[in-house]
């Protein structure tokens, strides 16, 4: 049995005020990797902006009470401390062997949380490449491996 592999990384962002930048420094150290790692945080002087990554998957904010990991709570708390007109882009790509393939992005903007992942980016491709036929071929694709 393989290991699931990953690698998640952000842009370079701004956050909405310096408590939000303290309340972002919380919440990496209270976040789930599936690696075990740390997330790394970074702040550029110049720009004011920050980053982070890991190697690893992020699970999420650990919830004692049901001892689980709440990936959306962890969404949640980056809609709040993201600056207004700005966007943070978390982009995770990882692979079990030749098994499992990840390629996603979760944009947080507008006070909310969007994913983009790369197989609907493809199928939305391929849809317009086939014209009439491209549904037929949307549903019955298979990215299960």
């Amino acid at each position: 049995m393989a290991n699931y592999i990953g690698t998640t990384r952000t842009n370079w962002f701004h956050v909405a005020s310096p408590a939000a930048a303290t309340r972002l420094k919380n919440l990496l150290d209270k976040t789930e990797i599936d690696s075990g790692d740390a997330i790394e945080l970074w702040h550029d002087d110049k720009s004011d902006t920050y980053a982070f990554g890991t190697f690893g998957a992020i699970n999420g904010l650990f919830d004692e009470g049901t001892d689980e990991c709440d990936l959306d709570a962890f969404w949640d708390e980056l809609a709040v401390i993201v600056a207004k007109d700005d966007a943070i882009v978390v982009t995770e790509v990882g692979h079990e062997t030749l098994r499992y393939l990840v390629a996603r992005s979760i944009v947080i903007a507008d006070g909310r949380a969007h994913e983009v992942t790369l197989d609907a980016t493809a199928i939305g491709y391929v849809r317009k490449a086939l014209g009439d036929k491209g549904d037929a071929w949307a549903a019955a694709a298979k990215f299960d491996y």
